[in-house]
């Protein structure tokens, strides 16, 4: 018996134990950058154009909607679980160990 893509996306879909939000961010990868797709509690999907192992350790940190004037970061600490090769980039799946939030004040930018 063959399973269909269909089967297969909800089959994925209802193993996830968390609503996803699905939203365009920044994440800083140390000198590289990404940008997220959709985050829960306890994973986030980005993609990039670096390549990851899975299984390996990663940090990242999103820039957030935060108050006015200030910039609201998450840092997290994960685990890589998928990796997808698709169009020239790199979709890395990760699952969240430990997470926390800064405030800060943004710097403006001088020409």
């Amino acid at each position: 018996m063959t399973i269909s893509a269909i089967g297969m996306n909800r089959l994925a879909i209802e193993k996830r134990r968390e609503g996803r939000i699905f939203m365009k961010r920044l994440v800083r990868l140390g000198r590289r950058t990404g940008i997220m797709r959709n985050i829960s509690t306890s994973s986030v999907f980005f993609e990039t154009d670096v390549d990851y192992a899975e299984g390996s350790e990663i940090i990242l940190a999103i820039e957030l909607d935060g108050p006015p004037e200030k910039q609201l970061i998450l840092r997290c600490r994960g685990t890589v679980i998928r990796i997808e090769h698709q169009d020239g980039k790199v979709g890395i799946g990760v699952e969240i160990v430990a997470s926390q939030t800064r405030v800060s004040m943004y710097e403006p930018q001088l020409n």
